[in-house]
């Protein structure tokens, strides 16, 4: 019995050691991470939580824009990670005053940033905001999708279950 036992043991701790896929992390010519694997595929080095988000949304409002066919939607983050922030994506959706779900002409609902430096508990947005087609909308929820690090790596949503913050 004691032989079995120690022959299983020498497999199940072969299958542990030998069995795991190998790979290699590389950086693309965009300066993001990815883990290369020995069967040809990829994948983004990527940290997955939404307790994680690097990024905290502190604000948002929507102010009358040009020519009064726009909105002007600023959101303003605070980078809560120990990273620099590069870029991030959030997604939203636009209410009236009745709670209704509005759509911009432009049926987008992806608002990005890029080419930033933003530093551990710095804030970014107080002087950038997105120019949305829509003029009926009132109030907005969002939240973050993608956060791209300066030294490649990258958090993404990955559960579909987002703190939403609504303003």
């Amino acid at each position: 019995m004691k032989k079995v036992l120690f022959i299983l043991s020498i497999i199940f701790l072969s299958i542990f050691i030998f069995g795991k896929e190998k790979y290699s992390i590389a950086t693309t010519s965009f300066g993001e991470k990815v883990i290369l694997y020995e069967n040809g595929t990829w994948e983004y080095l990527t940290e997955n939580s939404t307790d994680t988000c690097p990024l905290k949304i502190i604000n948002g409002y929507l102010e009358k824009g040009d020519y009064n066919i726009t909105k002007k939607m600023f959101v303003i983050v605070k980078n809560v990670s120990k990273k620099n922030v590069r870029a991030f994506k959030l997604k939203y959706k636009l209410y009236d005053d009745f709670g209704e779900k509005v759509s911009s002409i432009i049926d987008a609902d992806i608002l990005m940033a890029q080419e930033l430096n933003i530093k551990p508990e710095e804030e970014y947005g107080y002087y950038s905001y997105w120019s949305l087609y829509e003029t009926k909308a009132t109030h907005f929820t969002v939240w973050v999708t993608i956060v791209i690090f300066t030294d490649g790596t990258r958090w993404e949503l990955k559960d579909n279950k987002p703190y939403k913050y609504s303003f």
